[in-house]
């Protein structure tokens, strides 16, 4: 198994968990992240093959634009640039994806690892019952 279905894999594998409060990266984006970084020269090729991925990457600087010009504006705080940060690493990510599109073993092993996820979810609802007892079950998901 190669380093980029290593990596693919545990980001699937954590993504349910959220370790860290809502609205920050998570253990999964860590491994997202190390993906997006070890096959970066893949995925800046892949911008130039389909006119979709250059209007994404349009609408990615689109949003970096308007939520730097709206943070000086509004408050001179640069948190609100964690937004775009998030766009860029969404686009990366699904550049990673679209370079996969025609790899058949990637793919069934992602679908093994949804898997293992889901039942290792299941395990976790049925040991942590104290979680789960509000009407909706959020799980992992911190509320």
């Amino acid at each position: 198994m190669n380093l980029n279905r290593i990596l693919f894999n545990l980001y699937i594998l954590f993504f349910p968990f959220y370790f860290f409060s809502a609205g920050n990266p998570q253990i999964s984006d860590i491994f997202g992240f190390l993906l997006i970084i070890s096959n970066i020269h893949i995925l800046l090729n892949q911008i130039n093959k389909e006119i979709y991925l250059k209007l994404g990457l349009l609408f990615v600087f689109y949003a970096l634009i308007v939520n730097i010009v709206w943070s000086i504006i509004l408050t001179a705080d640069f948190k609100i640039l964690l937004t775009p940060i998030y766009y860029i690493y969404c686009f990366m990510f699904v550049l990673f994806l679209h370079s996969k599109k025609n790899d058949l073993s990637f793919w069934k092993s992602m679908y093994t690892f949804l898997n293992i996820s889901i039942l290792i979810q299941l395990i976790c609802y049925f040991l942590f019952p104290s979680i789960t007892s509000s009407i909706r079950a959020t799980l992992f998901f911190p509320i």
